[in-house]
């Protein structure tokens, strides 16, 4: 069976003007058996 990937989208933070992700979202992802990945982060 293949292994499902699941997209997250980044975080911004103001405060440091920057994108990032929480570690704990990927390691979920990766324990669950998926293929985990960070779509771009556009914005507006």
């Amino acid at each position: 069976m293949a292994k499902k990937i699941i997209a997250v989208v980044p975080l911004w933070g103001d405060e440091k003007e920057s994108i990032w992700m929480l570690p704990g979202y990927m390691n979920g992802i990766k324990e669950a058996g998926a293929i985990p990945v960070i779509l771009p982060f556009a914005s507006e």
